[in-house]
């Protein structure tokens, strides 16, 4: 992973941004994927508008964290045009 001296890496932005609202999250995307207290695993054959729903309806719980292997990036939500956006 990417480190301080090269940049930050998705792990240590996610936990440095949420650290900033006094969130504290492990340092590795596989543990700050499973450090919530809701997870919701997708099947892949799920459509695009299905997960949507999935993530807007955990949003309306808390902070969403979205995870694949070796990546997790933070659900920023919808435009007014209903465009998704994450921080990455």
């Amino acid at each position: 992973w990417g480190g301080r001296e090269n940049g930050l890496d998705c792990s240590e932005l996610v936990m440095d941004v949420l650290a900033s609202f006094g969130l504290d999250m492990p340092r590795h995307s596989a543990r700050q994927a499973t450090a919530g207290s809701f997870s919701v695993a997708v099947p892949a054959e799920t459509s695009d508008a299905d997960r949507l729903r999935l993530i807007d309806a955990a949003a309306r719980r808390g902070v969403v964290l979205l995870h694949f292997p070796g990546h997790v990036m933070i659900w920023l939500g919808r435009t007014r045009q209903g465009e998704p956006r994450i921080l990455h």
